[in-house]
């Protein structure tokens, strides 16, 4: 089938053959041989240990009940390049919404199987999404009340909702490498120099361009290269920049705010899965593309309990953050002679008069 204008009516006519291009030569999952003897009912068996398999087995195929046009409309609409709402895919193939947020979450899971190389010198950069920008007032008062940034009854401050705002935020980080191929992590909590660190080293880091922050200084084995923003010096003495970062998270946002709405913190690795997906492939059709995820989709089994105890944080290990913990009780301590008004992670005490 040619690349030029697809569409989906094509893609269901053809459907057979786009599988066929993308699976290749069915493999046993067993021994992972080639040879097979073919089956009346279109299975095969494998020559080596007669293990029985499909052109299904060990792929987001197997087990499922769905049709192959079904599976790979779902590919090209997340192949887009804004991609399809929960509903609309659930309306193109004939599904429930249940099962096209299965479908879209587990295709997300599988766009985040392709790996670059980011060794060497690459553009790092950190972010936030979200916060509570839109919520009314009342909602936000009494978040910070149930949060310990303020006392019910007391006068709001800026600051109080500021500090609240960000603890909402999520922070994602933003590597790109020298062949502008990027790689788009959700980071739990703040971004800390112990999780560069281990970015660093587990991609082999040795150059960073980036900003003025100094979450990237003092890293043993890597090399720095800044730029001031805060006084609007853009480029590094080196001639660098770190644009290509900024433009990454301007286009997730974009798309997270006015296509998707919002995205949860748990799923939200999923949606940059898909956003690094099409940056990094943005050069090729969108037939290249399907053919691409296709592929991916046939490197492992993914289970849909998988997608629903999806865990975003198990590349990472994050410290136990029990300050907060140790703060309280500290202030139990003191009892009644102390009030105590939280603003972001700090707590101010005014003597009880």
């Amino acid at each position: 089938m040619t690349a030029s204008k697809l569409t989906i009516k094509k893609i269901i006519t053809n459907s057979n053959d786009i599988w066929n291009e993308i699976i290749g030569v069915p493999k046993c999952d067993r021994c992972n041989s080639e040879e097979h003897y073919k089956m009346s009912d279109g299975r095969y068996k494998c020559k080596e240990c007669g293990k029985i398999y499909s052109d299904r087995t060990n792929t987001i195929l197997q087990g499922s009940k769905l049709d192959k046009w079904q599976w790979l409309v779902a590919m090209y609409v997340m192949c887009v390049n804004k991609g399809i709402s929960l509903r609309e895919l659930a309306n193109t193939i004939g599904v429930t919404n249940v099962t096209a947020w299965k479908m879209q979450h587990k295709l997300r899971m599988y766009m985040g199987l392709e790996t670059y190389d980011m060794s060497g010198e690459v553009m790092i950069d950190e972010a936030h999404i979200g916060g509570w920008s839109g919520m009314h007032l009342k909602k936000k008062i009494d978040y910070m009340v149930a949060h310990n940034y303020m006392q019910k009854g007391e006068r709001y401050r800026k600051e109080a909702i500021l500090a609240a705002s960000s603890e909402k935020k999520e922070h994602i980080i933003s590597i790109v490498n020298a062949d502008n191929k990027c790689l788009i992590k959700h980071i739990k909590g703040q971004v800390t120099k112990s999780v560069i660190r281990q970015i660093v080293k587990k991609y082999g880091i040795t150059h960073i361009i980036s900003d003025e922050s100094k979450l990237y200084q003092g890293i043993k084995g890597v090399t720095v290269e800044q730029s001031n923003h805060s006084k609007h010096i853009f480029m590094t003495k080196g001639g660098h920049t770190s644009n290509a970062c900024e433009n990454r998270f301007s286009w997730v946002k974009r798309v997270i705010s006015g296509y998707h709405t919002r995205a949860t913190e748990k799923y939200l690795q999923l949606y940059l899965n898909q956003r690094m997906f099409m940056v990094n492939n943005r050069d090729i059709s969108v037939y290249d593309r399907l053919i691409k995820l296709g592929k991916l989709c046939c490197i492992k089994y993914i289970t849909n309990n998988e997608v629903i105890n999806y865990d975003y944080t198990k590349d990472i290990t994050y410290p136990i953050d029990n300050t907060k913990e140790l703060i309280d009780n500290i202030f139990a301590e003191l009892g009644e002679y102390v009030t105590v008004a939280e603003v972001g992670r700090k707590r101010f005490v005014n003597s009880h008069k």
